[in-house]
């Protein structure tokens, strides 16, 4: 509400500033002068009311510290634009209650989708060990594992695992989906293998059944010859020499490090070795599934258009969980949910946002938040992007006070959008059914220079050793069936087979090793890439994707 001021009826027409100069001779006192400006602008008004600014919307724990304070009229004002969404004292315990009944929903859809396969259904979402000095549970459902003496990360918790499950089965199992990856494979198989296995064109494969078009993509990917398998070669011309040369880097406070593989990924030609862009760090917040997915989009986006670009993880994590799950609390999200929501996004370059790694954040608390999250590498250091508050989104938390009750509200990303930075996203496409479709989809797309998108139930590492930090980067597939752990997600760059292996590598049990990149920084695995054996993919993948249509 605007201050009224009071005139003195022979001053109309004047300004407030002229009417203090007049009254203002020298003769006056300082005190003199107060009491009579106050006695002319400085009138009772009535408490500012809203509707929204209610007993039952108001914050009744502590304000968290990254919350920044506005007055009432314009906290009331901006409310009313839409461009703050007020946080009322019922929405977690809504937002945990729904979870719950998610969850239940979940284990139901998957029961029946996994009837004929319990024993793959168990492996991916049993609990972790809460007594395994590496793993701890949080409050939001996830795990937080310790990775080394210097650096943790949060894992996803079992609802994602069924979640994932199911969103990746019922998926792949759709005409639309095989149309997808057909279409995918066909642009890049050799016109002499199209006209020998006379395989159909787009058109005609659209009126194909779901079997027909299915047993169309299950040839291609087993079949060898369908393979190119050509080395990268030179460089290509516009070839970064380190981060700061991508477009859109943001200043390196997602730590980004360009990559120093010195193992197979290194010695190894395959086709997408020349488009992969920096490696980046996730820190102490369950975002990998925004890692691995914009990993890929900017290794197409090289790949096709000659443009090594540094994207906004920050950004796409904030849309997953401020938008399209519409959640304050609780990290990670479904790679197949975000695959399907996404479709359409228009990113933004990450020195719009730059990724915020909070590695001083706290465990969840359900007043508080996540506390220190708008603090970097110590708490000397605070963050300096573009947004942050203590939630899993980091959107711009906002504060108010009415009538002794206090309010908060984020910034609503739909009327606050960053700059376009120029790509958008089409849809994600299924290559892989748990228990039922093998690895070779997934290694036929990386031969045709196409990533792969891996989401997976990660081994505890202290009992298996797989996963571990160790410089080769190789993990090790083992023959015991260890226990499994939270989720995680990764992008998968390429494949090699057994044969084609360096000089002295251990060959891989099953036929080669993926060469995945992750979000754990450059410190970890080869210069932030890991070599996983095709049989660990297929026993504890829980869904693999491509991205089609990146514009």
């Amino acid at each position: 509400m605007a201050r009224r001021m009071h005139r003195n009826p022979f001053d109309i027409g004047r300004s407030e500033q002229e009417v203090v100069v007049r009254l203002n001779p020298s003769w006056l006192t300082g005190l003199a002068l107060i009491s009579i400006v106050a006695s002319m602008g400085c009138t009772s008004e009535e408490p500012y009311t809203h509707p929204e600014l209610i007993a039952e919307n108001a914050f009744e724990d502590t304000i968290p510290d990254s919350a920044q304070y506005l007055e009432p009229d314009s906290f009331g004002s901006r409310l009313d634009d839409g461009s703050l969404q007020l946080l009322t004292k019922d929405d977690i315990p809504r937002e945990l209650a729904e979870a719950e009944m998610e969850l239940e929903e979940l284990k139901q859809l998957a029961s029946d989708l996994y009837s004929d396969r319990m024993d793959v259904l168990a492996r991916h979402t049993v609990e972790p060990h809460d007594t395994h000095p590496d793993f701890a549970p949080l409050l939001d459902g996830n795990w937080r594992f310790q990775v080394d003496d210097e650096m943790a990360v949060q894992l996803s918790g079992v609802r994602y695992a069924y979640q994932e499950l199911v969103e990746s089965t019922q998926r792949f199992r759709t005409k639309e989906n095989q149309l997808a990856v057909y279409t995918e494979f066909f642009a890049r198989l050799d016109p002499a293998y199209i006209v020998e296995r006379n395989l159909p064109d787009k058109g005609e494969a659209t009126d194909l059944s779901y079997e027909e078009v299915f047993e169309l993509n299950r040839v291609i990917a087993e079949d060898w010859g369908a393979f190119r398998g050509l080395a990268a070669g030179a460089k290509p011309p516009g070839y970064p020499t380190g981060k700061e040369d991508e477009e859109g880097y943001g200043g390196g406070v997602d730590e980004a490090m360009y990559p120093v593989r010195t193992g197979i990924g290194d010695q190894v030609d395959f086709p997408l070795k020349w488009y992969d862009t920096s490696i980046k760090q996730q820190g102490g917040r369950g975002s990998c599934v925004a890692f691995a997915v914009t990993a890929a989009v900017e290794l197409t986006i090289a790949r096709d258009q000659g443009r090594w670009v540094n994207l906004s993880e920050q950004m796409l994590y904030n849309r997953a969980k401020q938008v399209w799950e519409g959640s304050n609390y609780g990290d990670n999200y479904s790679l197949a949910t975000m695959l399907f929501r996404m479709i359409g996004y228009r990113y933004s370059f990450e020195a719009s946002w730059d990724y915020n790694t909070s590695r001083q954040r706290v465990e969840f608390d359900y007043g508080q938040l996540y506390l220190y999250s708008c603090w970097a590498d110590t708490m000397a250091t605070p963050y300096s992007g573009e947004h942050c508050s203590d939630t899993n989104h980091q959107a711009s938390m906002f504060t108010t006070t009415v009538g002794g009750l206090s309010f908060t509200a984020f910034v609503n990303p739909e009327t606050d959008v960053l700059p376009d930075a120029g790509f958008g996203t089409g849809i994600g496409s299924g290559i892989y059914d748990p228990g039922v479709v093998g690895t070779f989809w997934a290694i036929a797309m990386l031969r045709l220079d196409v990533p792969v998108m891996i989401s997976f139930t990660m081994p505890v590492v202290g009992l298996s050793g797989a996963l571990v930090g160790q410089s080769e980067g190789i993990v090790q597939h083992l023959a015991f069936e260890p226990a499994g752990t939270g989720g995680h997600a990764m992008l998968l760059i390429g494949f090699v087979p057994n044969a084609e292996l360096p000089p002295g590598t251990p060959p891989s049990p099953g036929v080669g090793y993926f060469i995945a990149k992750n979000s754990w920084g450059y410190g970890y695995g080869d210069g932030g890439y890991v070599y996983l054996p095709d049989l660990w993919v297929q026993r504890w993948a829980r869904g693999l994707y491509t991205l089609s249509g990146v514009y």
